[in-house]
Parts: C-alpha cells; sequence; structure tokens
C-alpha cells in the first residue's frame, strides 16, 4: 500500500545482480525502516498497466523513483497493492 502521500518509494533495479539490490537496499531503505528481510520485483510496465505512473528522481543516479496516480478510494488502492504485490516475481527473502 502506498502511504498516505500516495507516493510509493522503490527503487529502479534493472541491470543489477541480486547482491547489488540488497546492497542498495542496506544503503537506503534500511537507514530510514530497519533491515529489509524480503522484497518483489516488478516491471515499469506491469506498474503502468493498473493506471499508475513511475516517477524517477531527478538524479538517475539514485536508482529512486515514485509509484504515483493513485485513487483517491482506499479500497481501489488496496486492490491494485494486492495486484501488484501477486505480479511481482521472484518474492525474495534476504538470508
Amino acid at each position: 500500500m502506498p502511504p498516505p502521500n500516495l507516493k510509493l518509494s522503490v527503487f529502479l533495479v534493472s541491470n543489477l545482480s541480486d547482491p547489488q539490490i540488497w546492497a542498495l537496499a542496506v544503503e537506503n531503505v534500511e537507514p530510514a525502516r530497519g533491515t529489509v528481510i524480503g522484497r518483489g520485483n516488478l516491471s515499469v510496465s506491469q506498474v503502468v498497466a493498473r493506471r499508475l505512473k513511475v516517477s524517477p528522481d531527478v538524479d538517475p543516479t539514485s536508482r529512486h523513483a515514485n509509484v504515483i496516480d493513485w485513487p483517491e478510494d482506499r479500497d481501489e488502492r488496496a486492490t491494485i497493492a494486492k495486484e501488484l504485490a501477486a505480479d511481482a516475481y521472484p518474492a525474495k527473502m534476504r538470508h
């Protein structure tokens, strides 16, 4: 689910190895949210297919983006979030 500001923070990880993706999480996510124990990968096209947009940060080296244009209705957001979670491939747990 997106946070109240309806900007879901994500990282663009294409062309990164599995260890590089985990390192990105350690460096950028863990300081604010604690230990990352799992992840799911989605393509931008899977997000866009749900009528959402991926808005990358101005600095492309950050690899950070926000998923935006979520519907106002909470139930619609929950449905979309569940669909994206089901689409995520592969769900990976940290070892």
